[in-house]
């Protein structure tokens, strides 16, 4: 199957963090692919179709159907043979519509015809590429949240939540001339770091998580926690708040004995209002 025209760089990656914040393309991968079938269908599916097309499970199935049922990518649409039809809903049919713009597909390519000529090595094929690019992605956030914008390859590799070997594999794609996103710095003794490059900058303030660049409290707080990615930091930061309430209440338990309720009240809403400042 031939691709059409992709679209450019810029827009592909405002598409791939839409898509993203959708499916998880990293650990979500059976509902990218229950959304591929259905693309690719000229009719509703059962469960049973689609443990046959996908050679998966039938619970696994039936879960990450339950999921893009809940996000409202897919929809029931009858019964046939005791179980349900599924089709895209209407989020469904924008979301397809922005993966194949996404992957350079065109519209008279994806006919009855595509069901047989797409083995599932080309749709895992297709998943990889995805799950590739949606890492770069977030390699170059993280990049260009970090000080001096270079971290240590274990550590960038933690907050792309991937192993080392894995993450180097990605990176160095884009380490060399002409895409060079990334510059390899190999320290004798103190191992391999990555650096964003002016390329991947430039990229970086063209994208939506630029926005970050201009948030100075946020910044302070990825410097000081050693997190960069926005979600990484979102959940270090309620771990943060969780302890910190829970320190709070243990406090105020004690505090009761010895403070008039108006003055713990006033101390306790002081304590609120400095734990929201810390939140991005």
């Amino acid at each position: 199957m031939d691709q059409g025209r992709r679209p450019p760089a810029l827009e592909r990656l405002r598409l791939l963090q839409r898509l993203d914040s959708m499916i998880d393309f990293s650990r979500a991968a059976l509902q990218l692919e229950i959304v591929f079938a259905l693309i690719f269908s000229t009719r509703p599916l059962t469960p049973t179709d689609l443990v046959m097309a996908l050679e998966e499970r039938r619970k696994a199935i039936l879960d990450a159907l339950r999921k893009l049922e809940a996000k409202g990518l897919v929809v029931k649409a009858g019964e046939r043979a005791g179980e349900y039809l599924y089709t895209l809903g209407e989020r469904g049919r924008q979301y397809a519509e922005d993966l194949k713009k996404l992957l350079g597909l065109v519209e008279e390519q994806v006919d009855t015809r595509i069901v047989a000529r797409m083995s599932v090595p080309r749709r895992l094929q297709l998943m990889q590429d995805l799950v590739k690019a949606h890492h770069v992605y977030k390699a170059i956030v993280i990049l260009a949240q970090a000080p001096r914008r270079t971290l240590r390859l274990e550590k960038l590799a933690k907050e792309m939540g991937l192993s080392p070997d894995r993450a180097r594999s990605y990176l160095d794609l884009f380490s060399k001339p002409p895409h060079r996103l990334f510059r390899k710095i190999v320290v004798p003794g103190g191992g391999t770091h990555y650096r964003l490059e002016e390329e991947g900058l430039k990229l970086y303030r063209r994208t939506p998580h630029q926005r970050l660049e201009k948030n100075r409290a946020y910044k302070a707080l990825a410097r000081v926690m050693g997190v960069y990615w926005p979600e990484n930091l979102e959940a270090r930061t309620v771990r943060l708040y969780s302890t910190l309430l829970a320190a709070a209440i243990l406090a105020t338990g004690i505090a009761l004995d010895y403070l008039a309720p108006a003055l713990l009240l006033s101390l306790m809403a002081l304590f609120l209002a400095l734990l929201r400042t810390l939140l991005p």
